[in-house]
């Protein structure tokens, strides 16, 4: 075990307890401090099982899309990772972050009662801000091992942000004012995230999840920029596509934009 990498044998033992008989979360690995849940199963790639599950009360290396840090300080929210190893054909893994989103937005709506929302493709929203990352990553090893770890990242306790994020980032606490068992929100996306995943592997594709995401999706009606070296634009999000695609409506036609940053008006300051 590397040396900044502190066991947590009891919460370990909690989300064991909780996740009896489950797929997801059939291993569990917890830690009190490390450099990031994603890099740890990526480290141990080709000996972990598939539905092992990395969390950290801390991370030191958080990090997010496109090599952007990501603020996990101590006790403060679920910092966590699910290592996928059966999935059929590697084409699909960019679906993998919608199916994870969707587990996330469900488990914080039904233990909050908040309006979480998606803000495609990796984002959950509250109050017009982020209060969740999620970061999906292909991985191989040297031996030809391939896997897919999902890294997700919740603000959950955090009464404030460093200024340079005050303006695009929140939290649990910040918007209900309420207090939240971690553990709790682990176990419902665990059990979210199993339900959902089956039904993709049954569709072959997302058509079993593509309402319900719709339906929560904050880019959909509004009008968005889509961030590209290629062929940047602005439309109106319509919905994801049963690939994962955000549809948007630009000039009379409907583009399906496969992957970008995004930028959705009145959400993280743009206006």
């Amino acid at each position: 075990m590397m040396k900044n990498m502190i066991p947590d044998r009891e919460r370990k033992q909690k989300l064991e307890a909780r996740l009896t008989g489950c797929e997801f979360g059939s291993k569990v690995l917890a830690f009190v401090t490390v450099d990031s849940t994603n890099l740890v199963l990526k480290r141990e790639l080709e000996r972990l099982p598939h539905g092992t599950l990395a969390i950290a009360e801390e991370q030191t290396f958080g990090r997010g899309r496109r090599g952007r840090s990501w603020q996990s300080p101590a006790g403060t929210g679920v910092w966590m990772s699910l290592l996928i190893k059966n999935l059929p054909k590697t084409d699909k893994a960019p679906m993998i972050t919608i199916v994870a989103a969707l587990a996330v937005a469900r488990a914080l709506r039904e233990i909050s009662d908040a309006d979480c929302l998606i803000k495609w493709p990796n984002d959950i929203v509250l109050g017009g801000r982020k209060i969740c990352g999620i970061l999906t990553e292909m991985c191989t090893t040297e031996n030809g091992q391939m896997g897919i770890i999902v890294g997700i990242g919740i603000n959950i306790s955090q009464c404030e942000f460093p200024a340079e994020l005050a303006q695009t980032a929140t939290s649990l606490k910040i918007e209900t004012g309420c207090e939240f068992d971690r553990l709790e929100i682990v176990g419902r996306i665990m059990c979210h995230f199993e339900d959902l995943y089956r039904q993709f592997l049954q569709g072959g594709d997302l058509q079993n999840l593509q309402e319900e995401y719709n339906q929560l999706l904050v880019n959909a009606g509004k009008e968005i920029q889509i961030i590209s070296e290629h062929d940047p634009f602005r439309g109106i999000g319509i919905g994801i596509d049963a690939q994962g695609r955000l549809l948007v409506e630009s000039g009379g036609t409907v583009k399906a934009v496969l992957s970008g940053e995004v930028s959705v008006r009145g959400i993280y300051g743009y206006c």
